[in-house]
């Protein structure tokens, strides 16, 4: 027994050092608890780390499948972009400055039929327009009722809230035929 009665001496004599070590630092009592307190944390998580096998499992295959089918989807998207800027592209430059051309094909459709004309559309008709709401398209029809047919595609900056930007987005989705007696009943009403 007495050999245990040692260890508990010299524990002793190790805590009087020490504490008789921190009086002579001349620490209050409260800074040696934060400090013993921060102290043990931190030997915790040195030792949680060591002990913790942080293995990362990577299995190749499985990335390698990810990235084939990120590839593939990739490309098809690209396909799909270059379809659509293709689609409109050609509808951009179908279209001509000529106004009495009837000849302009897209897609083996009449390309004017599926233009607006500003001199006889409706304002559900115009807001098919990109950029055009209601309140544009009413201000078109009070333009056309005011000052008559529109002349020309500029005519329409005169509109206030459409500038170069929009018009240029509409010019080629919107056609000037001139109104005549007839026209009147085609496509869906003047107003």
């Amino acid at each position: 027994m007495e050999g245990g009665s040692s260890i508990v001496k010299i524990e002793e004599i190790m805590s009087r050092k020490l504490f008789f070590f921190l009086e002579q630092l001349q620490i209050p009592r409260r800074e040696r608890i934060a400090v013993g307190f921060f102290a043990a944390l931190g030997l915790f998580f040195l030792t949680s780390v060591y002990f913790l096998d942080q293995k990362v499992y990577y299995d190749k295959a499985y990335y390698e499948e990810l990235d084939r089918l990120f590839a593939e989807k990739s490309r098809m998207a690209e396909l799909e972009r270059a379809q659509i800027y293709q689609r409109y592209d050609s509808a951009v430059s179908a279209v001509t400055d000529s106004i009495g051309e009837d000849s302009v094909k897209m897609d083996g459709e009449n390309y004017r039929e599926r233009r607006i004309n500003i001199n006889l559309a409706s304002a559900s008709r115009l807001r098919e327009l990109p950029g055009i709401g209601p309140a544009y398209a009413q201000r078109i029809i009070d333009w056309r009722n005011k000052y008559g047919a529109f002349t020309s595609a500029e005519q329409l900056l005169e509109i206030r809230g459409i500038g170069s930007v929009r018009l240029d987005a509409i010019r080629p989705l919107i056609t000037l035929r001139p109104v005549s007696g007839n026209d009147s009943l085609l496509h869906d009403g003047a107003q």
